[in-house]
């Protein structure tokens, strides 16, 4: 749809879309800066100790003010520690800034704790010392440089907890409060610096949510004690490795050989598919409005899935009212969150209203004159401004600006107590009246019932009906549930992947697979009610089962899927999903 865009729309976001995508094609253009993006990017931070030598003088800014320069020419200055704005836990009205353990390179903190003589850890080296050569490194003069950095990613991925350790991560912080525990960085700069001209912060009250504490403390020690040129060094290597993407298919497939060692791919995507990815990603509004005016008879598809909802949210209700653990007390609070569980289907209807996109993009200025890698720096600096903004305004639910109706998923907000089933999932798995319900339930009857399902995980069960932290579960009940939780956990820790020979991750799956279970029995209950309440559905053409088996194999087609070695080994370690033959 974005290469049908033509000069006759009207729509300002339609052009910026457009040009995006057109530079992202243009493969010649972008040949021919080769590494110029890089290199101006250098000449604006002082460029990479590695590559200057002894001609690399000590920072005359403080390690904060550095960071911070990194977001003024649109690059995240979170390169320790990442920074994201979500609604504040206690009050999902409010947003507020968590302050999360730095995001390592290759995902998972298990490959840096087996060293450097590691397979991985020996092809992302190779990979680092491919990128510096490439930009002018003397082999030899480089590697102890690169060596050092490697050395330093590797100690501070020691630092960080694994996720499925962490207890709970609401710790609110004020600014002097975190200058105690981790004065390495000027928090105030940093976080006024982050936030952009835009927002104003309380420096004397405001918090900011600290998830890992501990992290934050000994971050600052480890910094404090380490090499100076090392440091720098490694922050102008985060830097490269993001403006890598903005490059030749020379440099992607660099990068390709480094990364095939984690999912298996070796090839390039197509590049039109590369350019369509970014511009979802860069224009997520844009191109689901884009999306949404395009796709035809949707009503009727949008009356089922909200019938669906209904009949599923009642049965719900029904299993929870029979349930023989949970006594009266909790089941009274369980129920009421059911009830006032809201649910958005489809998408918004803003964004059928090409001027209320206009109006979100129009604070960002893309020029066709510029390079792609501008106009990418440009997009990111306005995505950071977007991102903060929300610092200054009211959370409502559904409020289209933050729904994502170009992906195909689907997702439980606890701090709303709303689920989402935007149009893409709905149209992916051939939602509508016309095919026999079973097809319909065995799958986003599923999906359905795994999304409210998250109401009541590891972490939803925190939340009461409105969306705030509250206590409703009394103590006997909680504790069969942790009971009930620790058989989830046992049982698929003990599943292993037979392609990898990996065990399973109990604790990091636990929320997933609580969803998936209960999201299956919800959906078939609610299509086992379907069956007394209407006519006999008619079988499949020259497939004898009957509709119940229908279901359930309808329910492992739909999750039925195949990875490669690489890939299976590595969402294994970082993914939140159990894969899908577990």
């Amino acid at each position: 749809m974005v290469e049908r865009i033509n000069s006759s729309d009207n729509w300002s976001y339609l052009y910026k879309m457009k040009t995006t995508y057109d530079q992202c094609m243009d493969k010649n253009a972008i040949e021919l800066l080769g590494k110029l993006p890089i290199e101006a990017v250098f000449d604006e931070i002082g460029g990479w100790p590695l590559l200057m030598g002894s001609n690399w003088t000590e920072l005359t800014i403080g390690l904060t003010s550095f960071l911070v320069s990194l977001r003024k020419i649109g690059l995240r200055p979170d390169i320790f520690t990442e920074v994201e704005v979500q609604p504040l836990i206690v009050d999902g009205t409010y947003n507020s800034i968590y302050v999360n353990q730095a995001s390592l390179v290759l995902g998972d903190r298990s490959y840096y704790l087996k060293g450097i003589n590691d397979t991985i850890m020996q092809a992302y080296f190779n990979f680092m010392m491919e990128v510096a050569i490439n930009l002018g490194a003397n082999a030899e003069a480089s590697k102890k440089e690169m060596l050092n950095v490697l050395e330093f990613e590797i100690e501070l991925a020691k630092l960080t907890v694994a996720r499925e350790s962490i207890e709970t991560i609401y710790h609110p912080r004020k600014f002097d409060q975190l200058q105690e525990i981790a004065p390495i960085f000027n928090w105030t700069e940093f976080f006024i610096g982050i936030a952009g001209d835009q927002v104003i912060l309380d420096e004397d009250d405001y918090y900011v949510i600290v998830e890992v504490p501990e992290y934050i403390s000994n971050l600052s020690e480890f910094l404090a004690r380490s090499d100076k040129r090392t440091i720098v060094n490694y922050i102008v290597w985060q830097v490269v490795l993001k403006l890598i993407p903005l490059l030749d298919d020379n440099w992607l497939l660099i990068s390709r050989r480094m990364y095939m060692h984690l999912d298996g791919r070796t090839r390039l995507l197509p590049r039109w598919e590369f350019c369509i990815d970014t511009i979802k990603r860069y224009y997520l509004i844009g191109s689901s409005a884009l999306y949404v005016q395009h796709v035809k008879d949707l009503k009727l598809k949008i009356k089922l899935v909200k019938a669906m909802i209904n009949s599923m949210k009642q049965k719900l209700v029904e299993m929870i009212r029979s349930s023989g653990w949970m006594d009266v007390e909790t089941k009274r609070g369980a129920i009421e969150k059911v009830n006032e569980m809201q649910s958005f289907v489809g998408y918004p209807e803003e964004l059928l209203n090409n001027s209320a996109v206009d109006h979100f993009y129009a604070n960002l200025y893309i020029a066709s004159n510029n390079s792609f890698y501008i106009n990418i720096l440009r997009l990111r600096q306005w995505k950071m401004d977007e991102t903060f903004y929300k610092l200054q305004i009211r959370n409502k639910k559904g409020d289209w600006r933050y729904q994502d109706t170009i992906h195909i998923n689907a997702y439980y907000r606890a701090q709303e107590n709303s689920i989402y089933i935007p149009l893409p999932i709905i149209e992916e798995l051939g939602i509508n009246y016309e095919q026999p319900m079973y097809l319909n339930y065995g799958t986003l009857g599923w999906i359905i019932g795994h999304e409210i399902t998250h109401g009541f995980d590891t972490q939803g069960r925190y939340f009461g009906a409105n969306g705030t932290i509250v206590d409703w579960w009394t103590n006997t009940t909680q504790n069969k549930f942790e009971q009930k939780m620790k058989c989830f956990s046992e049982q698929y820790g003990n599943y292993t992947a037979p392609e990898t020979g990996q065990r399973l991750n109990g604790n990091l799956t636990l929320s997933e697979n609580i969803a998936d279970n209960g999201g299956l029995e919800q959906a078939y209950y609610a299509y086992t009610e379907q069956m007394l309440q209407h006519d006999a559905e008619k079988f499949l053409p020259s497939l004898n089962f009957t509709p119940l088996q229908l279901f359930f194999i309808q329910s492992a087609s739909f999750y039925c899927g195949k990875w490669k070695k690489h890939m299976l080994e590595y969402l294994i370690k970082i993914d939140e999903h159990s894969p899908a033959r577990m």
